[in-house]
């Protein structure tokens, strides 16, 4: 499980499980307070709602995203030493 501050988009979720050592992994959003939304690069060039109104630079989701996946590969690394 990797939580993430924010309301995420569905890619970044699919992105974490697709790139997750683990053989299921459960992406949640809106943990650990709330940033707001934190849409993708690919949203900030559409446009929408969600990037009108974000506090997040077009670099965030995968600043995010890279962080989440580095303590997904960290814990799955320290799991299989224990065994």
């Amino acid at each position: 499980m990797v939580c993430l501050p924010g309301e995420i988009f569905v890619e970044t979720g699919l992105y974490l499980q697709s790139r997750s050592p683990f053989p299921q992994a459960l992406v949640l959003s809106l943990a650990n307070m709330s940033t707001g939304y934190l849409p993708t690069r690919t949203a900030f060039l559409e446009g929408g709602y969600e990037v009108s109104v974000t506090l997040m630079s077009p670099a965030s989701e995968a600043v995010a995203a890279d962080a989440a996946l580095a303590c997904l590969i960290e814990a799955y690394e320290r799991l299989r030493t224990l065994r």
